[in-house]
Formats: structure tokens, sequence, C-alpha cells
């Protein structure tokens, strides 16, 4: 499929699956060893990643069936995700384990969003 709109907003979701998961990783960090620079660097991608993922999720798609499938699906994807992040970033974690709660919860989010976008290929 050579549809620029598909291989864009496919882009936009890897990027944003990697700042997220990375995210999730380094809330986890054992803080006795450093976080990876590579690691630091794709979690401080994630409000660029947020902003542009969302903006190309925008309107409606028009083209091939095939191609309005995977924009629609992409685009689905990207929105479930942005809402997990969202949901787990306004938690009011007191505890560790609510704090873990919420992590698998976002962890969980990351694996469908993955899923979906196999699905799609």
């Amino acid at each position: 499929m050579n549809d620029r709109r598909v291989a864009a907003i496919r882009s936009a979701l890897e990027a944003l699956i990697e700042s997220i998961d990375a995210t999730t990783r380094i809330a986890r960090w054992d803080l006795a060893e450093p976080v990876p620079d590579s690691l630091r660097a794709a979690a401080a991608q994630l409000d660029a990643n947020l902003t542009l993922a969302n903006k190309l999720v925008q309107g409606n798609f028009s083209g091939t069936p095939a191609v309005t499938s995977r924009l629609v699906g992409t685009s689905s994807a990207i929105r479930q995700l942005t809402s997990a992040y969202d949901e787990f970033r306004n938690r009011n974690c007191s505890s560790n384990e609510e704090n873990s709660e919420a992590l698998a919860a976002l962890d969980a989010a990351i694996d469908r969003a993955r899923e979906d976008m196999r699905e799609l290929d």
C-alpha cells in the first residue's frame, strides 16, 4: 500500500508506543542504575509524539476501502492509547500498589495498540 497517509499515521503510532513504553519503563526503573540515554530520549519525545499523533487522527478519511480501513484502524489505536495515557497521568496513586496497577493498565493499552498495528498489516 503506497498511500503516504497510512505510512505517516503508522509511524506516528509507532513513535507514540515507543515514547509511552519508555515512560513506563523509566517509572519502574531501579534508580541504583542510570537510565539509558536512548530510553530517556524516547520518553522526552512523548509530548511531541502525542501532539503529532492526535493531529493526524483529526477529521475524516477518504480513499480506497483498504486505505480508509487502515487509516481508521490506526487512528482508533492512537485514540485508545492516548486515552489510556491520559487516564494514567490523571490517576492519583498514593501507594506503590496503586502505581503498579496504573502502570500495568498502561502496559496493557500499549500491548493492545501493538496488536492492533499487527492486525492492520
